[in-house]
């Protein structure tokens, strides 16, 4: 069950607070996590031209300055493609290249199909293709083909980074993604 005092502690110490608490029906398998970091790292992290976006991907992604392998490239900042294995940025300018790529991915999902997707649907979308790529959408939706119900329950598949394994916090990641999807939490 969920816990709601741990809640309210999250909320009041988080730059982009949630606004509804979580469902707490028992039909629900996991509520919001917030991501995979504290609400004090998070506040660490945070900058005023932050998104809610942008925030969330922070809040699964981190922050880095040194390049790493991530599945297919190297990654550093806030999970963006680093431009060389061994390139090393400053908190500035990872914020300045999640924001570019926050702004091309919801510009690539608003023009994506006949869907008229609302704000938190394009929030949870933006998270859902900034870490798994552009390709996804056309895959959750089935080609624009899908409701936004089966958009939304499709969403919850792709937890295991291409292999046949449930990664936790892609678990989680897409927990939240749907739960923000489909208004249970409003960031």
């Amino acid at each position: 069950q969920y816990n709601t005092r741990r809640w309210r502690r999250w909320r009041s110490r988080s730059p982009k607070a949630v606004t509804e608490a979580p469902a707490t029906d028992a039909s629900d398998t996991e509520p919001y996590s917030g991501g995979n970091i504290s609400a004090e790292r998070a506040a660490e992290i945070s900058f005023p031209s932050d998104t809610s976006a942008s925030s969330l991907i922070k809040r699964f992604e981190n922050f880095t300055a040194e390049a790493r392998p991530d599945v297919s490239q190297n990654t550093n900042g806030f999970g963006t493609e680093a431009t060389n294995d061994s390139e090393e940025i400053t908190m500035e300018v990872a914020q300045q290249r999640l924001l570019a790529r926050v702004a091309e991915d919801t510009a690539f999902i608003e023009n994506f199909g006949d869907y008229n997707w609302t704000e938190n649907e394009i929030i949870a979308l933006t998270s859902f293709i900034f870490n798994l790529g552009k390709g996804s959408l056309d895959q959750v939706t089935a080609g624009g083909t899908r409701s936004k119900e089966e958009v939304a329950d499709a969403m919850l598949l792709y937890t295991g980074a291409g292999t046949d394994k449930n990664i936790p916090g892609l678990v989680q990641r897409r927990q939240d993604e749907y739960d923000i999807f489909t208004g249970k939490v409003t960031l």
